[in-house]
């Protein structure tokens, strides 16, 4: 830049940044940064920043109040070097995934107004059931284990919680369009006709025959596979056991009375 544009003074201009953002170019500081001047700069969402003349001639002021993610999510200014965060991807993941048409299975999927600023988004990741800062690496939040009754899908404070790949596994809903039947039991997939069990447990593939029904694969599973299927899988399959044995016997005892 030119020394006249240097020295220009910018105060009291009222401006539209790259991002279509408004903001006020308040007094001096009196402050230089690599021999520029520094100016207080007031942007209509609130923010507050300062910039150097530089930065002002050519207009590369970002507002971190106003909606400049996705052109919904709203980064603050409370936290350092938002990108740096280690919550950072996980924020931007979800509202890609709920803004943008990019991701299959998601079109039923929103995320709460509050979430969708950066800052109360990572107070309340670290108030979510299971979260542990140390296994962050592991976990994933979940929106279908806590989901409502109704079967609204969305990602807030009350519907969402911390867990494994594995165990989100459990309660995600199938969003596949195919033909095939769906399975309730993970390890169990249709095939030729028939239901196969095939699971990879603690780094080790097995494949456990074919079946009749997805059930009995299940309950092959359960038996030969201890400590596969998490606690709330194993009371599922049990209550779905009793389920098809007291149908057997009604059926059966419908049949007497029938003779």
């Amino acid at each position: 830049m030119s020394k006249n544009q240097q020295w220009t003074n910018y105060q009291g201009q009222h401006r539209q940044n790259m991002d279509g953002f408004w903001y006020l170019i308040g007094e001096r500081t009196g402050e230089y940064r690599y021999g520029k001047p520094l100016y207080h700069i007031h942007f209509d969402s609130n923010f507050e920043s300062i910039a150097t003349s530089q930065d002002l001639w050519r207009n590369q002021i970002k507002d971190w109040g106003s909606p400049s993610v996705l052109g919904a999510g709203i980064v603050g200014w409370l936290i350092p070097k938002p990108t740096k965060h280690p919550l950072w991807s996980r924020w931007l993941g979800i509202l890609k995934r709920c803004l943008t048409n990019d991701v299959k299975g998601y079109e039923d999927v929103s995320v709460c107004e509050r979430w969708l600023r950066f800052e109360l988004f990572v107070e309340d990741a670290a108030k979510l059931p299971n979260y542990d800062p140390e296994r962050l690496d592991e976990l994933t939040i979940d929106k279908d284990k806590l989901a409502p009754a109704d079967g609204t899908r969305i990602y807030s404070p009350s519907t969402c919680c911390w867990l494994t790949i594995a165990e989100q596994a459990v309660y995600q809903r199938p969003h596949r369009r195919t033909k095939a039947p769906q399975c309730p039991y993970r390890g169990v997939h249709w095939t030729d006709k028939r239901w196969i069990a095939r699971v990879q447990f603690q780094g080790k593939r097995r494949y456990l025959g074919y079946f009749r029904d997805s059930l009995r694969a299940a309950r092959t599973i359960m038996a030969m596979v201890p400590g596969y299927y998490f606690p709330e899988e194993q009371a599922r399959i049990l209550a779905d056991i009793e389920a098809a044995r007291a149908k057997r016997a009604s059926q059966a005892g419908l049949g007497e009375e029938a003779a």
